[in-house]
């Protein structure tokens, strides 16, 4: 069984470039069967979110039951994921790979596991697939202010990883791909996020035949992404950065699919689908050094763990650290119009989750204010985009092998999965 988790993919635009783009293995997705999957949540950081939506069908819990609401959340989940059920059943081995803001749990069945950057808690398996993690990690916390010192130690270990597990043609595809992406759309973080899931799809499928793993899992988040600040009308020119995402995601689907068995089960799954917003007006804002930012006002926090976009979670050694850091956050404003410009949420007595507030544009003269001192906003903050992409209630899967209904929430299809383990696939 292959299931491949293709974050927020919209297949009504897929279908479109496919035949653009003559996407040869995006087209395979269409001739499998079709389910459509839904949520109850309704808000965007309230739950309608990928790293809730994926700890339900990871989990078979609704977002209700789990309440797992911020990513890099793994310590909290202690039930069972769907590779610990599944690796329970003697006739099974699992290998999982990227699944976002999940806990490997036990290790039975297991024979090889990544957690997603994000989830710093967690540590792969077998060990040496840390140094593939390295970079990735240091780069999820530190995107907007990299030191270049770290970032070169960082990508020392990402290195050496690759070239002790060079061979089989991954060096000779990573590096024609790489060409590829510096020709279409240049050297930036966006062509290196779309080049990890390439890279890790080609480690994947060589420990799959490696370990000869029967239940797989690998997922893929540089479609969503690429969504999120690089989405086009249907009718307009695809933009670089999205037309080599979705090269490489035709030729993902194409290496995944090769690698399965002639009668193996496959799920691909969205978790949610996007939808365009590029002229809603919404814009993506961050502060250029986050701990830079929170030592200028006085929040004494001993760590500061960057999530995907314009969030994180600030941790303190005492409660009363954390309890003086909720007040300096929940007082900085914007003077234009005394618009607040952080969401706090207290995780516990020691953890603080926060979040850019503001969501229209600002302009260059913007200041924000603090205990009746001023600064100005771009000296601070830089704006990341303005949104192309933003997430609804609706996903689908794609699937042979499975009989499911029309529709289903997201947390059934654990039930689905797990039902079809009762014999080997």
């Amino acid at each position: 069984m292959l299931i491949i988790e293709l974050n927020e993919f919209d297949p009504d635009y897929f279908k479109k470039v496919s035949k653009e783009l003559n996407l040869e293995h995006i087209e395979k997705i269409f001739k499998l069967k079709h389910t459509n999957t839904f949520t109850d949540e309704k808000e965007e950081h309230q739950g309608l979110d990928p790293w809730v939506q994926w700890v339900s069908i990871h989990s078979g819990k609704p977002f209700k039951q789990h309440s797992i609401c911020r990513l890099s959340e793994t310590k909290k989940q202690n039930f069972k994921q769907i590779w610990n059920l599944v690796g329970e059943n003697k006739n099974y081995s699992c290998g999982v790979w990227g699944v976002m803001n999940a806990p490997r749990g036990n290790n039975k069945g297991i024979k090889f596991f990544v957690p997603d950057p994000w989830s710093f808690d967690e540590i792969a398996m077998p060990s040496n697939l840390n140094k593939f993690l390295s970079l990735p990690r240091y780069m999820a916390k530190n995107y907007l202010s990299a030191n270049f010192f770290q970032f070169f130690k960082e990508s020392l270990k990402m290195a050496a990883f690759i070239f002790q597990n060079r061979g089989n043609g991954k060096t000779r595809k990573f590096l024609k791909n790489l060409f590829r992406g510096f020709l279409i759309s240049g050297i930036n973080v966006h062509t290196f996020s779309t080049l990890l899931d390439f890279l890790s799809t080609l480690y994947f499928i060589e420990l799959k035949k490696k370990f000869n793993t029967n239940f797989n899992i690998i997922f893929l988040n540089h479609i969503a992404h690429i969504q999120h600040q690089f989405w086009n009308e249907p009718d307009k020119e695809i933009t670089k950065h999205m037309k080599f995402g979705l090269l490489i995601c035709n030729e993902i689907i194409g290496m995944l699919m090769g690698s399965m068995n002639k009668n193996e089960k496959l799920m691909i799954i969205n978790g949610i689908r996007q939808k365009l917003v590029k002229d809603y007006g919404l814009y993506i804002y961050r502060q250029k050094s986050p701990i830079a930012f929170f030592k200028l006002f006085g929040v004494k926090s001993i760590e500061t763990e960057q999530n995907m976009t314009n969030d994180g979670i600030l941790l303190f050694n005492n409660s009363g650290s954390m309890i003086a850091a909720e007040g300096i956050l929940n007082n900085i404003y914007l003077k234009s119009n005394k618009e607040k410009i952080f969401y706090v949420e207290v995780l516990d007595d020691r953890r603080i989750f926060y979040q850019f507030n503001i969501k229209h544009k600002i302009y260059s003269d913007e200041m924000i204010l603090f205990n009746n001192k001023r600064f100005k906003f771009f000296d601070l903050i830089d704006c990341i985009c303005q949104r192309t992409g933003s997430h609804i209630q609706e996903g689908d899967i794609f699937y042979k092998g499975f009989k499911l209904p029309d529709k289903i929430y997201n947390h059934e299809i654990y039930n689905y999965i797990s039902g079809s383990t009762t014999n080997k696939s």
